[in-house]
């Protein structure tokens, strides 16, 4: 028996923790927001677990049992079944009313705690207010302070700057005292100043009049030597003219009677050859060259400089005027060369036209005694080609 009613208790503890679930799973969602699926289904299986626990056995919903009310669930006759299907209805009508109840309870407490938070806000906010009031007051009492503590600042600075400026007034005006003192005083300096400068610039006008008149003196003193330079300039010029007209007569004068001299040689050659080719003009020239004997021998640049005694430079002119003489003379000779005696006058022209060029070239480089020895080369040359 004793553990029957533990069962029994059991499942009305049970119940209750279910109950109680289910009471405060619905409670909450009604205050802060709408059921949801999921609690509408727990709250329909809690109802289900508690009409199954009415239709089972009809004891007390709250409280434990006595041993009386144990004694007479134990000795009571079963209900007929009719009669315990009405009870049961009962019970569920009963229990669905005491649900709806509850909800409704449940209702109104939500809209209790609801209008308890909306007071609680409205109280919050109008303590909200009211700090806002009393910061804004509060602030506006700092600006005020803020404000006096600037005026004051301000009057303080403007009274310093009022106090400064008497000050640089006074100041300045001890200046202007000291600059009109200063000013007497350099005026007066500017006077002495004036009476020097008067004194130093007659003195001055004086000594430049002094450096005028020997300036002058000593300009017209250079006229007079620049002139007697100049007519001594213009005599020596006159002199190097008329030497160098001298000079150049002389040279022209030496010059033809040179070219009238080299043209008397000429002629005797020719003449001294003429006589010695009377004799054998019918003969071959094979045997004219073998009566003659051995030509002349060359003369080498080398032994020309010796001879002449030359230097390098005259050497360096001369080597390159010797070389196209050489090159023409013998363009001359391979010119007239088989055209017979009617040719030799002509040819004679030419070679002496020839000779003459490179004759007055000769003479712009060598000098008179360089000249003669020349000559006397040439004229010697000329005798061993006779010989």
């Amino acid at each position: 028996m004793k553990d029957a009613m533990f069962s029994v208790r059991i499942k009305w503890l049970i119940c209750a923790a279910f109950f109680a679930a289910a009471i405060f799973g619905l409670a909450k969602p009604l205050i802060s927001a709408d059921v949801t699926e999921e609690q509408l289904r727990l709250m329909g299986e809690t109802r289900k677990q508690i009409e199954f626990l009415e239709e089972v056995e009809d004891v007390s919903f709250f409280g434990d049992l006595s041993d009386d009310e144990l004694s007479q669930i134990l000795t009571a006759a079963p209900k007929p079944v009719s009669d315990k299907k009405a009870e049961a209805e009962q019970k569920k009508q009963l229990a669905l009313k005491q649900r709806q109840e509850k909800e409704a309870e449940a209702l109104r407490v939500k809209k209790e705690q609801e209008r308890l938070a909306q007071e609680k806000q409205e109280a919050r906010l109008a303590q909200e207010k009211q700090r806002q009031e009393k910061e804004a007051e509060a602030l506006r009492a700092q600006k005020e302070q803020e404000r006096l503590a600037q005026e004051k600042q301000e009057a303080r600075l403007a009274k310093q700057k009022e106090e400064a400026r008497l000050a640089q007034e006074k100041q300045r005006q001890e200046e202007l005292r000291q600059r009109e003192a200063e000013l007497k005083s350099r005026q007066a300096q500017l006077a002495q100043e004036k009476a020097r400068l008067a004194q130093e610039a007659a003195a001055r006008k004086a000594e430049e009049a002094k450096k005028e008149a020997e300036r002058k003196q000593q300009l017209a003193l250079k006229q007079r030597q620049e002139k007697e330079a100049e007519a001594l300039r213009a005599q020596k010029e006159q002199e190097r003219l008329a030497q160098e007209k001298e000079e150049a007569r002389l040279a022209k004068q030496k010059q033809e009677e040179r070219l009238a001299r080299e043209k008397e040689e000429i002629k005797l050659a020719m003449v001294d050859k003429e006589k010695i080719k009377a004799p054998i003009q019918k003969e071959p020239v094979q045997q004219v060259q073998a009566k003659k004997g051995t030509p002349a021998k060359k003369i080498t640049l080398q032994e020309l400089k010796e001879k002449l005694g030359l230097t390098d430079k005259q050497l360096q002119r001369l080597t390159p005027i010797m070389k196209e003489k050489a090159n023409k003379r013998r363009d001359i000779i391979a010119k007239y060369t088989g055209k017979g005696e009617a040719a030799k006058p002509a040819l004679k022209e030419e070679l002496l036209l020839f000779q003459k060029y490179y004759d007055d070239m000769y003479v712009n480089i060598l000098d008179e005694e360089q000249w003669a020895k020349y000559m006397a080369m040439r004229q010697e040359q000329k005798k061993q080609a006779v010989q």
